[in-house]
């Protein structure tokens, strides 16, 4: 089904092959944060690869990568380098920490946001993110 569907995406023109993409940015947002709860909770990566939905996959060095950051200043920045940079959903992070505080100028600062604001809230302020820009 999912080749069927990157097979469909690919052949897709404007606008289908954006309302394509919004398809699988849910996904994309799911699998991050269970790549993120499951390292906090020392899960095994290549269990937490299993579970992740294939329309929301992104390149394996990409998905390797987010559960690999380490609990320091410097994790945190190669997180937000990797993930919310780089991705297609990167926007919908950028838009979550610049309301969750004001001024995000290190490191350090995402970290505390990061760190005070629960998991299910960051998925569920992207997912309203992602809905608001859907429609």
């Amino acid at each position: 089904m999912v080749d069927e569907f990157k097979f469909l995406r690919a052949q897709a023109d404007e606008p289908l092959s954006t309302f394509l993409d919004y398809i699988t940015y849910e996904y994309m947002i799911d699998n991050i944060m269970l790549l993120l709860k499951g390292t906090i909770s020392g899960r095994d990566i290549n269990e937490l690869m299993e579970q992740c939905h294939p329309l929301g996959l992104f390149q394996e060095a990409t998905m390797r990568s987010i559960p690999t950051f380490e609990h320091s200043p410097k994790g945190y920045a190669d997180l937000y380098q990797t993930v919310l940079v780089d991705t297609p959903i990167g926007s919908y992070f950028a838009q979550f920490l610049a309301e969750s505080s004001e001024t995000i100028g290190t490191a350090g600062e995402m970290r505390n946001v990061l760190e005070e604001v629960s998991m299910e809230i960051i998925k569920n302020s992207l997912v309203k993110l992602y809905l608001e820009d859907f429609f």
